[in-house]
């Protein structure tokens, strides 16, 4: 009894050690990124007397025109050259189009149901497209949306 014990422990053991270490190689990213918290992320090091665009500046100069951050869980990418930039929004704009699922969006819209908080996806374009046909045809800037949504008090 006592070796079936011990050999179940060694092999949970090995099958802990096997999921930290799957998880390490998995979670590992390819840009060097803040360090973080659990919880808060990579909050603790962006507390700065700077404003945000000159904090990122900053450290965009220690950790390259590419890194990220943490913001509670949600992994944020830093971009500051603007030839990556131009990658990001021009040559990846469907890998970089989705939006991150917070709790306050998600009550704030009813589970992301809008076109700024949703998240990309085939509904969204269908939304987005739905929008931009109505602004054109009503003629973006016009008043004729204003005298749509009035009440008639008379």
């Amino acid at each position: 009894m006592k070796s079936i014990m011990c050999s179940l422990s060694v092999c949970c053991c090995a099958a802990l050690l096997l999921l930290l270490l799957l998880r390490c190689m998995l979670g590992r990213r390819s840009v060097p990124c803040l360090p973080r918290v659990p919880v808060l992320g990579s909050l603790l090091h962006l507390r700065s007397s700077l404003p945000p665009h000159l904090l990122l500046t900053q450290l965009s100069h220690r950790y390259g025109p590419l890194f990220g951050l943490y913001s509670g869980p949600h992994f944020t990418l830093v971009v500051s050259e603007i030839s990556l930039v131009r990658e990001v929004l021009l040559q990846r704009g469907r890998e970089f189009a989705g939006r991150p699922k917070m709790v306050t969006t998600d009550v704030l819209t009813q589970g992301g149901k809008d076109i700024a908080f949703a998240d990309y996806s085939p509904l969204w374009k269908n939304h987005r497209r739905l929008v931009h046909n109505s602004f054109t045809l009503f003629g973006e800037g016009s008043g004729k949306l204003q005298t749509i949504g009035k009440p008639n008090w008379h």
